[in-house]
């Protein structure tokens, strides 16, 4: 298992990083290449006011300098870092949506939507919390439960992140072409996460019968069959809240 985890840990990290660079070569890019975008696209919508930074200089001082402390007295150790980091995220979500719900340029339609948003945010917090286990519990279930070998050859535990994350990559460009197929009769997005929530939460299912095994017992193509139980949810709900290609190019050619 430990030899599973850490081909696994290392074959994450290494996505990680090379996600990592992506994101950076795109910054450079939109750096060097933001003076070709329009005058009205060059200033932000809502800029800081003047004295605003040092206030965010100043809270994130504090915020280290409670990390500090918390190390410091021992209140941050690793069998607490999993709670602590939860009721941050948990303390961090509440405030965004608490600024968002009492801020003056928000009007009375667009305080409903929030409203309305917040039961989709919870249900893709939880799908998404399920999708991670494909990079956690379900590689030493890989490990340790399904029957690697194919033809002869055994299959290397780190594989498994990167074969689904190629599925996504294959299946991303069907669920495009289906969503622009459908057009306006496509689900809606809130169908869509309703949709994704079943199809995970079934694919867990499947992984019952093998719990108890003492041995490699789960075929191969189960695991691949309970994976696309995975991805799929994830390219149907990905993006949910642009309906089709067609309602993007409305979005950014509407006057402002």
């Amino acid at each position: 298992m430990l030899t599973g985890y850490l081909q696994s840990s290392a074959g994450f990290h290494y996505g990680f990083g090379i996600a990592a660079i992506g994101m950076a070569l795109g910054l450079i890019q939109y750096a060097f290449g933001r003076r070709h975008l329009a005058e009205a696209q060059r200033h932000p919508p809502m800029p800081l006011r003047r004295g605003r930074p040092s206030v965010i200089c100043s809270v994130a001082i504090v915020a280290v300098a409670l990390l500090a402390a918390a190390l410091v007295f021992g209140w941050l150790r690793a069998d607490t870092l999993t709670d602590v980091i939860l009721g941050v995220i948990v303390v961090t979500t509440l405030a965004y949506f608490v600024v968002i719900l009492r801020s003056a340029r928000v009007s009375a339609l667009e305080r409903r939507r929030v409203l309305a948003f917040v039961p989709l945010f919870i249900a893709s917090a939880v799908y998404w919390a399920l999708y991670v286990q494909s990079y956690t519990v379900i590689v030493a279930f890989f490990d340790q439960r399904v029957d690697r070998q194919l033809g002869g050859w055994t299959i290397p535990v780190g594989w498994l992140t990167s074969v689904q994350a190629l599925t996504i990559i294959l299946l991303s460009g069907v669920f495009a072409w289906l969503w622009s197929r459908l057009g306006q009769r496509q689900p809606s997005s809130a169908a869509k996460f309703v949709i994704a929530m079943l199809v995970i939460g079934a694919s867990f299912f499947g992984y019952l019968p093998w719990l108890g095994a003492d041995a490699a017992g789960m075929p191969l193509w189960v695991l691949v069959a309970l994976l696309l139980g995975f991805t799929v949810p994830s390219c149907a709900c990905h993006r949910s809240g642009y309906r089709s290609p067609r309602g993007w190019r409305r979005a950014r050619c509407r006057p402002r």
